[in-house]
């Protein structure tokens, strides 16, 4: 894979088989924080424990960022629980040096997440776990080497209970299968318990279509370079969600958002039994479209 520095001088790479890098040129580290962190209001929030799901860890920088966050924020001990879904462990080599960045610099044991990391990328392992103190953090890492949808049902199965899910694969355009409704709605299962929350940088109407069927509210996040920002879907809404809005952290969805996501763009991905090919998805997909929302023929 070919790396390349973004704009505010982080790393980030491209990926040969579907033709798009792990990021934003605008910053690999700046698409993580307002994507995926400042929209959760932390500070205001200051929970006490957390269960996340980084879903397509890729580099890292979206679960790191989290870390990076509380080390900075934090005015007490917090119990992490942070779930780590990846089917490639290559790029894992890359984790030291990601960690070495500047924007990291108010993470302690840093080593630690390095060695962790490193050691993964060359093991064979598919289920690896490790628990220390990192800041006012007491963290339980684990992480699975495993096709997502293949993971996300064992979770489900075990009764595992998330508060939040970074959802970060490549493109729908490119991977349908992992922007699917049914997809979604395992994400639902895992969150409704905690009233919990899924951040996305994607903010195509199949994605937002597919979330809301689920029974997520949907909500827009801050522009990020030429980017229109991500999205947020909650379970529910609460105190900390209206204060992301009051702080303009997170905005509501226009109306051509919401006729988007409702028409034709937004019919979600199918995938029942999270098994179909690509063209397989997307010929469903089209089907369904065609069905509920003919196209008019011309005059």
């Amino acid at each position: 894979m070919s790396t390349l520095y973004t704009r505010d001088g982080t790393i980030t790479q491209h990926d040969a088989e579907t033709g798009e890098w792990f990021h934003n040129s605008a910053g690999a580290y700046l698409e993580a924080v307002k994507n995926y962190i400042e929209p959760l209001s932390f500070s205001f929030w200051n929970p006490d424990r957390l269960t996340v799901l980084d879903s397509c860890f890729g580099l890292g920088y979206n679960g790191i960022s989290l870390i990076d966050h509380i080390c900075k924020h934090a005015t007490k001990q917090v119990e992490l629980k942070l779930i780590c879904i990846d089917k490639n462990r290559e790029h894992l080599e890359l984790l030291p040096q990601v960690l070495d960045q500047a924007c990291f610099e108010s993470i302690e044991e840093k080593k630690r997440l390095s060695d962790f990391f490193y050691d993964l990328s060359k093991s064979e392992e598919k289920l690896v776990s490790t628990a220390f103190d990192i800041g006012h953090i007491s963290l339980k890492l684990t992480f699975h080497v495993d096709d997502l949808k293949k993971a996300l049902p064992v979770l489900v199965k075990e009764n595992t209970e998330l508060d939040l899910v970074f959802h970060d694969p490549f493109s729908a355009q490119k991977i349908p299968s992992l922007w699917t409704y049914d997809l979604f709605s395992l994400y639902h299962s895992l969150l409704k318990n905690k009233g919990g929350k899924l951040l996305t940088y994607s903010t195509a109407s199949g994605v937002r279509g597919g979330l809301s069927l689920c029974g997520f509210d949907i909500y827009r996040t801050v522009p990020v370079g030429t980017k229109n920002g991500g999205t947020l879907a909650a379970c529910k809404p609460d105190e900390v969600l209206q204060h992301s809005i009051e702080q303009n952290l997170v905005i509501e969805l226009d109306q051509e958002e919401i006729d988007n996501m409702k028409g034709r763009k937004g019919v979600p991905y199918r995938d029942p039994n999270l098994n179909l090919e690509r063209h397989e998805i997307i010929r469903k997909r089209q089907i369904e479209q065609n069905g509920s929302f003919p196209l008019k023929k011309p005059l």
